[in-house]
């Protein structure tokens, strides 16, 4: 699962958990208005088992929460991880890279210098000092 669909799914998830908690409320505040009038006593039995099924799907939209949150610092944790190895990596390859370039430069200048120190030298009488 990528970070986006963890996300994505996380807000479904949030969606979910307050809508089971908004009808559990609702069923909750219909029993409290019907619980104390004799007339009304099947529609509070009615009511009873509607807010035992809504406890039911809240808990469960709670605990899908819950395992959605801790898979997420998981999947972070395995990106951030996946991120910094990706990163030496790439830079290590880019320290080789450089290393090779540059060595290859420099034996340019080297054989360049050797070159007009050897011209230098057969034509005007200069000694090449050496640096190398």
């Amino acid at each position: 699962m990528c970070i986006r669909d963890s996300c994505q799914n996380r807000a479904k998830s949030i969606v979910s958990l307050q809508t089971s908690r908004s009808i559990h409320a609702d069923r909750q505040a219909d029993y409290e208005r019907v619980k104390g009038d004799q007339r009304k006593a099947a529609k509070a039995a009615e009511l009873m088992r509607e807010i035992h099924e809504a406890e039911l799907q809240e808990a469960d939209s709670k605990r899908h929460y819950d395992d959605l949150v801790d898979s997420m610092a998981s999947e972070l944790n395995r990106f951030n991880e996946s991120r910094e190895h990706d990163y030496k990596t790439m830079m290590l390859s880019f320290a080789e890279s450089s290393r090779e370039y540059h060595a290859q430069i420099a034996q340019k200048w080297d054989e360049c210098y050797r070159q007009l120190a050897d011209e230098f030298a057969s034509t005007s009488g200069l000694e090449a000092r050496s640096v190398i």
